[in-house]
């Protein structure tokens, strides 16, 4: 069955809904709760078989979601490698010297696992930890914004970006596009702290208030254009867009039984309405 063509303020309704119900309960009514709803989801990823990709700032949970997903649902998780770009360090040791170069490796990079991905699991359901389009549309934005990057630069990226999936799709016969996407909202402050709390030392550093590292600065800066990112990722994505809102019930920690029944429901709810 093809996905319906629904607005995504159907979705707003169905998370909230959702959110609603999961106040109302305890911890450990929730823990029952998840394992009576995964069910159906998993019925659901198997007979449809959607690709799903999780969007949000760093710190918001998004590989955590995914593994709620892939776990609950019974589906293969493809998870970004962390701290194995060597561009990375170079990168933040110096964002306007390597920027462009980075992006460029990333959405390369991104691109092709998706294919590999697909490849290596035909006909299977999929989720992502990352989008390919927060590359364009959040960081080089935001590098812009900041004066990382130049405009010329930026718009590069983005020509690239587009060139390279309708190169990519027409070699390998293969729709890089996929059915929803996650987007994790959240408070900034909170994103932050756990950013810090996390300790990756390429996203905290020493030196990180000389303007070097991820700093507070450009985290809010990225912050801002998530906020934005669902209006103008539409340029280019026409598929459906999930927002889970963490301001009722956050989902970064796996072992909150009340976030992974608003993970697991949500996104049942979320596939039943568009394949209905």
């Amino acid at each position: 069955m093809v996905m319906t063509t629904i607005n995504d303020d159907k979705l707003i309704e169905v998370v909230s809904a959702v959110q609603q119900e999961i106040c109302s309960i305890s911890p450990e009514e929730a823990l029952g709760k998840v394992w009576a709803e995964k069910e159906e989801l998993e019925e659901l990823l198997e007979k449809h078989k959607p690709v799903l990709m999780v969007g949000g700032n760093i710190g918001f949970g998004k590989t955590t979601v995914a593994s709620i997903i892939g776990t609950f649902g019974k589906i293969k998780e493809i998870r970004e490698p962390v701290e194995t770009n060597p561009l990375l360090d170079l990168y933040y040791s110096n964002m306007m010297e390597y920027c462009e170069r980075l992006q460029i490796d990333v959405i390369n990079t991104r691109l092709h696992d998706i294919i590999l991905a697909k490849q290596n699991h035909p006909n299977q359901a999929l989720i992502f930890d990352r989008t390919p389009y927060e590359d364009t549309y959040i960081f080089c934005e935001a590098l812009t914004a900041g004066g990382i990057m130049k405009e010329n630069q930026k718009k590069f990226c983005d020509w690239y970006f587009k060139i390279k999936i309708t190169q990519l799709e027409r070699r390998h016969e293969v729709s890089l596009t996929p059915n929803m996407i996650i987007l994790l909202q959240g408070n900034i402050d909170t994103g932050w702290k756990r950013v810090h709390s996390r300790d990756r030392p390429m996203e905290v550093r020493e030196d990180a208030g000389k303007g070097v590292g991820l700093t507070s600065e450009f985290y809010a800066s990225l912050h801002t254009q998530y906020e934005t990112f669902p209006k103008r990722v539409r340029e280019i994505y026409k598929g459906h867009i999930l927002t889970l809102p963490q301001d009722i019930v956050e989902v970064a920690d796996a072992t909150n039984s009340k976030g992974q029944l608003y993970v697991v429901k949500s996104v049942k709810e979320a596939l039943k309405a568009v394949y209905e």
